[in-house]
């Protein structure tokens, strides 16, 4: 048996024309399946990513939802304006607990939302979030004023606000007239949620100046008469 360099082929062209071609062959066909994994694995990706998109997209647009709807649960009065009437029985809480658990529920929030990320997001999206972390930290930020102890003033108060409620409200209905009168059965709280924020305001030193609480006497007793 011929082990000879000769008996595997030509010893003096081994990188002779038959050679090339399918060294060219063998490299061609490497190439084109690194290539097809390379793109394989870039639509992997893209999947991958236009899938993490949409759910921070959702993400997103789920939480406004969700805070949307605190903010129509916690100002009922708001929501009837508005012409949501679930809640048209209900008054607003404006007790110290309920002051303190909405400035507890506005840092869940603010957590929740700059937690978001919005890359890849249009513009508008974007903004969404942008604005509504601006508004959020804006919120807590006016919370060390107080200014819920100082409820009351010429041009808003529940003095005002009370009586012209039923001015934004339809009454088309049974309900819409017996809602009404089982929230103003509330109000008698409701005021008094707002004396007692008053008298932490007094002893705080927070209150408006007194020519601007004697033009709210003079209202409160011009629309009780």
């Amino acid at each position: 048996m011929d082990f000879s360099l000769k008996s595997f082929g030509s010893s003096r062209r081994p990188f002779g024309p038959r050679n090339f071609k399918l060294r060219n062959r063998l490299f061609g066909g490497l190439f084109a399946v690194g290539l097809a994994l390379c793109l394989t694995t870039n639509l992997f990706a893209a999947t991958l990513t236009g899938a993490d998109l949409e759910a921070r997209r959702k993400q997103l647009n789920d939480l406004l939802a969700e805070q949307w709807e605190y903010v129509l649960r916690t100002s009922p009065e708001f929501a009837s304006i508005l012409g949501d009437k679930r809640y048209n029985d209900q008054v607003s809480d404006f007790s110290q607990k309920a002051i303190d658990d909405d400035l507890a529920k506005t840092k869940e929030f603010l957590t929740r939302f700059e937690a978001v990320d919005t890359t890849g997001f249009a513009e508008q999206e974007a903004l969404n979030k942008t604005l509504m972390v601006r508004q959020l930290k804006e919120s807590l930020d006016n919370a060390r004023f107080k200014g819920w102890e100082m409820p009351v003033s010429q041009i808003s108060g529940i003095h005002l606000q009370a009586p012209q409620l039923g001015l934004y409200l339809p009454f088309t209905t049974v309900k819409d007239y017996e809602d009404y009168i089982t929230r103003m059965k509330k109000l008698p709280t409701l005021l008094e949620q707002t004396i007692v924020q008053m008298r932490k305001g007094m002893a705080d030193g927070l209150m408006p100046p007194k020519f601007l609480l004697e033009k709210v006497v003079t209202q409160a007793e011009g629309i009780g008469s």
